[in-house]
């Protein structure tokens, strides 16, 4: 049985028998999901007490990607990462550097679900992030954390976060990553990084182009134009840890992209040889670390983020004018931990007499400003956010709980507080189960507002919900896993992005709703060479008060994947099938979108350790069902590519 009970699932793996064991080692972060340097350094042998991993992860809903899954992976972009995880919707508008509209749960937020090194990232648009500027070569890791347990990360999206920590290489190397293919595609990363007595420091550059990129208006349609796409991305990440009791972390990342855009017809998407569609985002944050006592680690994070989108249309006519929009955040977040009680120190073979008892507890204040050009107008609008938070954690052998409350004052929404309770037990050494609940709020972002001529609505409330899930991780023979869990939402409020007619997309509140939903994830490596899974998440998405499926939330996906290793030379094959069903884009259930299966498949071989090529191939099914209506797919695309270290 895996260590601290998380249900992970393995991508791309050559050995994921021998992965599996360790799937928690990564999860040492403390309360706000930010990087520990503990974890990293020789220090970490001051603050004995403390368990070298979260307790309360054990009552989490959590899929962890770490660095070796994910460079096996050989995918580009949090795109091809994502889809099909357990509890995510993702549906893409295109190819290259479009936006993609992402759910956990059935639920999105415009700020909080997408969370880099603690630092809450802003959406584009209305649901719709730009995931193809965020490479994977710039990731150590990426957790997807669903379910009440949510709010200790600092976020407001209500059915779970995406937490990325960036790059933090500990040996000095240098690597390069190169990709083309289909749609005259071309991508490069380099990677560099260099280790000191004192610290260490790592880079990260990448380039994108599609210079032959599909339509983004349905060519099924008669819209015949190309449209191209670039970015481009940059990432420093330092570690500093010039005294045993003393750290410190700081991320500074960039990334811009250029999209030729499609303007909007009166029945959806058109061609437009001018259409242009910009987006810019910074985010930069600093993490010091202090070790007051052996049992008392106090933290103080800086960070700030800005993301502003603008383009033009030419079409519909009259054509309407320019447009912009930028979001602008400030955060400082203090947390302290203390070890009240433990005895953490004994032997692994008696692991499971471990008692622990924490407690968390911290300040969270953020600014943030919004400002928006449309015809002419630039108004501006700003929030301010006081928040205080606490958690208890404890441990009593095979039995871990967690109890956790924050506090949020609001400028223009006032005062309200959220908790959530979470447990697990090991039943037997190969069976585990845990559960949780709790409740959330979320305010509408700044863009749900007033980003004009995209989906804004003024008058939006905030979402209020409530909600729990159980589950269970077994291993009923050596290296099988089995995750199963469910989960339920019941949710007032919810702001629902939907097909609209004129305009194109609207935004609302829905008064009434519950989100509940199963998920199961089967990982197994049959032997050294031989490894499948599977993957699927139903999801039943309902408005109450109009008696209608929520739209944009299939309620079936399904992934299954396999890979092979030759056991002479080192060659992989892997295959995946993808497969959703139908759904609603509109609050009334008439615009259907059909269901989908697309088959992916990819050849690997290491020349050397150092030197890999593949080559892949994308969509074989050549399936062409737009994601979102009048949006383009791209067909039938075929990439090779290399990976090389120094």
């Amino acid at each position: 049985m895996h260590d601290f009970r998380v249900d992970r699932l393995i991508w791309h793996s050559f050995a994921v028998a021998n992965l599996l064991p360790y799937s928690g080692v990564s999860l040492s972060q403390d309360l706000e999901g930010e990087h520990s340097v503990l974890t990293e350094l020789p220090a970490v042998e001051v603050v004995a007490r403390h368990p070298d991993y979260d307790p309360a992860i054990r009552s989490a809903s959590v899929t962890v990607l770490d660095r070796e899954v994910l460079e096996i992976s050989d995918e580009r972009d949090l795109n091809g990462v994502l889809r099909g995880l357990p509890g995510v919707t993702l549906r893409k508008t295109g190819s290259g550097t479009t936006l993609s509209t992402l759910f956990v749960r059935g639920m999105t937020s415009g700020q909080g679900l997408v969370i880099v090194d603690g630092i809450p990232m802003y959406s584009a648009v209305t649901t719709g992030f730009n995931l193809s500027t965020i490479p994977v070569d710039a990731l150590d890791r990426i957790e997807v954390v669903r379910g009440p347990l949510v709010t200790r990360y600092g976020s407001h999206a209500l059915g779970g976060a995406l937490l990325l920590f960036t790059r933090d290489s500990l040996q000095t190397q240098a690597g390069l990553h190169v990709e083309g293919g289909s749609f005259g595609t071309l991508s490069e990363t380099l990677t560099a990084s260099a280790v000191g007595t004192l610290g260490r420091a790592t880079l990260a550059a990448s380039r994108d182009d599609v210079f032959d990129g599909n339509s983004q208006a349905d060519a099924e349609l008669g819209n015949s134009e190309r449209d191209r796409y670039q970015s481009t991305q940059g990432l420093l990440k330092t570690v500093l840890f010039p005294d045993t009791r003393f750290g410190m972390d700081s991320t500074l990342f960039y990334t811009q992209s250029r999209a030729e855009f499609d303007g909007l017809g009166p029945f959806g998407l058109v061609d437009d040889d001018i259409g242009l569609f910009r987006e810019e985002t910074w985010m930069a944050q600093s993490t010091a670390r202090f070790d007051v006592t052996a049992d008392y680690t106090s933290r103080l994070q800086l960070g700030f983020t800005q993301t502003h989108p603008k383009g033009l249309f030419v079409i519909p006519r009259p054509v309407p004018p320019p447009f912009s929009f930028t979001n602008e955040l400030l955060l400082a977040r203090w947390t302290n931990h203390h070890d009240l009680f433990s005895d953490a120190e004994t032997s692994p073979e008696e692991q499971n007499t471990n008692r622990y008892v924490g407690l968390v507890w911290g300040v969270d204040v953020r600014n943030e400003d919004g400002e928006h050009f449309f015809d002419g107008s630039t108004p501006i609008d700003d929030r301010g956010t006081i928040a205080g938070f606490a958690e208890v954690q404890a441990e009593f052998g095979t039995f871990s709980a967690v109890l956790g409350t924050r506090t949020d004052h609001y400028d223009d929404f006032g005062t309200h507080s959220t908790f959530y309770l979470g447990s697990s037990v090991e039943a037997t050494s190969d069976l585990s189960v845990r559960a949780s609940i709790g409740n959330a709020y979320r305010v509408p972002s700044f863009q749900e507002l007033f980003f004009a001529p995209f989906v804004n609505n003024p008058a939006l409330q905030p979402e209020r919900a409530i909600g729990g899930d159980f589950g269970l991780e077994w291993e009923p023979i050596s290296n099988l896993q089995v995750s199963l869990g469910g989960f339920y939402q019941r949710i007032n409020n919810l702001i629902l992005l939907t097909l609209g007619g004129d305009p194109l997309f609207k935004v609302e509140n829905v008064d009434d709703s519950e989100i509940s939903g199963v998920e199961l994830d089967i990982v197994g490596g049959w032997n050294q060479n031989l490894t499948t899974g599977l993957a699927y998440t139903y999801t039943d998405a309902r408005d109450l008060t109009l008696d209608s499926v929520l739209p944009g939330r299939p309620q079936h996906q399904v992934r299954i994947f396999g890979n092979w290793t030759l056991p002479t030379i080192p060659v992989s094959f892997f295959a995946e099938a993808y497969y959703r069903s139908q759904h609603f884009t509109d609050s009334a259930n008439i615009i259907e979108v059909n269901d989908a299966l697309v088959v992916n498949a990819q050849v690997s071989y290491e020349l050397s350790p150092r030197f890999q090529l593949y080559v892949r191939a994308e969509n074989l099914t050549d399936n062409r069902t737009p994601e979102v209506p009048s949006f383009g797919v791209p067909g039938v695309g075929v990439f090779g590519g290399f990976r090389i270290s120094f």
